[in-house]
């Protein structure tokens, strides 16, 4: 039995990757580099970022959702643009403050996606993007009034 156990411990805390793993974990590697672009964390819903009125740019790649939340009045008109090179695979989505489906639906533009949106509720609204396919893409993100 404890031969066993040695065995099991010694194989669970053997490097996987062949990486060394250092004393301290600030001089390792982060394991997802991708989606690093000075607004993570916000790969939940729940950490959405708030989205500036000059907008953003951000990246994501197959592994990584971007969130960002924007407030709204009822009524308000506005559009969320999302510009990038490789636009035919990013995927954008829009929240209302308390629902958990999409509502306006993302139209194709010469260099990115486009939604038209007219707020049904006062609140953070909350946008989604993310990519199709496994591909890197930068992007920039932006919400303008209609």
């Amino acid at each position: 039995m404890h031969s066993l156990m040695i065995w099991f411990f010694s194989f669970v805390a053997a490097p996987v990757s062949g990486h060394q793993s250092t004393a301290d974990p600030s001089l390792d590697p982060p394991p997802h580099i991708c989606g690093l672009d000075g607004h993570e964390d916000n790969g939940l819903r729940s950490r959405a970022k708030p989205l500036p009125s000059e907008g953003i740019d951000g990246a994501v790649c197959a592994s990584d959702v971007d969130w960002f939340s924007f407030p709204l009045e009822r009524g308000q008109r506005v559009e969320f643009v999302a510009e990038s090179d490789g636009a035919r695979h990013l995927r954008l989505r829009l929240y209302p403050p308390r629902g958990r489906k999409a509502r306006g639906r993302a139209r194709a533009t010469a260099g990115g996606r486009l939604i038209l949106y007219r707020a049904k509720r006062t609140g953070n609204h909350r946008i989604q993007v993310q990519t199709r396919h496994p591909v890197s893409l930068d992007y920039r993100l932006y919400v303008r009034p209609r």
